[in-house]
């Protein structure tokens, strides 16, 4: 079972922490393991399973930054392998990921959802992170670009607007691993040598989380 504790954090009451328990087949109580967060703030799980090497994978919410996403591994005794959080830093979004599965990569897949205060609104979140606890591309969820916030269907020739748009001229087309695959110009941009799926426009600006839109190039 997993889910959050305010008992053994030291600060009862005050913090939670991500909880894990494992119960024997009688329900009697095998081993108990608390977690407070990649930055010691605290957290809570809101899914758990369990790995082929018996160990657990676990997803939910960091309390740090007002709320990021939240996976954890351990092994098959309930300790730490590795951990990691994902979101908006700029405590502008609450994120929150409800159910975490392992991928044949060794990494694994995540789905939650993303809060934004200003608008405000929830959005459905899909995060894909490698073996190394890597993601390569994260996508805000205002992406800063005029227009609805869905992919674009391209065949052939990706087109962006000049200098008197809101898009910068200046961008990168990136594939799914965040690896640049095409510099992009203002105008129309030949995509008929990839191969078919779905890509990144990341617009060039000094901000720390570019603006990023989806584009789906089929044949």
């Amino acid at each position: 079972m997993a889910g959050y504790t305010y008992s053994f954090s030291g600060q009862p009451g005050t913090r939670r922490d991500g909880w894990l328990v494992r119960l024997t087949a009688d329900g009697d109580t095998l081993w108990t393991r608390t977690f407070p967060g990649v930055y010691g703030q605290g957290g809570a799980f809101a899914s758990v399973r369990m790995l082929p090497d018996h160990g657990f994978l676990l997803g939910g919410t960091d309390d740090a930054h007002d709320g990021e996403g939240w996976v954890v591994q351990t092994d098959s005794l309930g300790d730490l392998v590795w951990q990691g959080t994902w979101g908006d830093i700029t405590e502008e979004n609450w994120d929150h990921i409800t159910c975490a599965q392992p991928t044949d990569d060794g990494g694994c897949i995540a789905f939650g959802c993303t809060y934004t205060y200003a608008t405000p609104s929830f959005d459905a979140w899909m995060l894909k992170v490698d073996s190394l606890c890597v993601a390569g591309v994260s996508e805000r969820p205002d992406s800063g670009l005029p227009g609805p916030r869905t992919s674009t269907i391209v065949r052939g020739v990706l087109f962006l607007q000049g200098a008197q748009s809101h898009t910068p001229q200046a961008s990168s087309l990136l594939d799914v691993s965040g690896r640049k695959v095409l510099n992009l110009r203002a105008g129309a941009n030949d995509v008929s040598h990839l191969a078919p799926g779905v890509y990144f426009v990341r617009t060039a600006t000094r901000d720390r989380h570019p603006p990023m839109s989806r584009v789906v190039v089929t044949r």
